[in-house]
């Protein structure tokens, strides 16, 4: 995983989960309820976890490893799960890493 390019990889996330939240979600109707997402991934010792820190605004997180937040979406939480769910899928995919998980709660 030594000669992976992080910068580009969080930037191919970005897309895909932008994509993928505008396909999934009512993007341009009612968002429903209110909440928070995020990507997990764990250990926050990691190499990718220090990559996320340095390129994708990664922060060390209460319970163990960093998240990334989800500022897409306003405030709907079914565009923000969407998103983060996309977002984790296609890190692992690009990475390799398996402890990567899209997370979420109501406000």
């Amino acid at each position: 995983m030594s000669d992976l390019n992080y910068q580009s990889i969080f930037s191919e996330c970005v897309a895909a989960a932008e994509h993928e939240a505008r396909r999934d979600s009512n993007y341009s109707e009612d968002w429903g309820a209110c909440g928070f997402a995020w990507v997990k991934i764990r250990p926050g010792t990691s190499k990718l976890a220090r990559a996320a820190k340095k390129y994708a605004g990664a922060s060390k997180s209460y319970n163990g490893g960093v998240d990334i937040w989800v500022s897409f979406g306003g405030q709907s939480v079914s565009v923000k799960k969407s998103y983060a769910n996309a977002y984790a899928r296609k890190l692992s995919e690009l990475t390799g890493e398996n402890q990567i998980y899209g997370q979420s709660r109501l406000d």
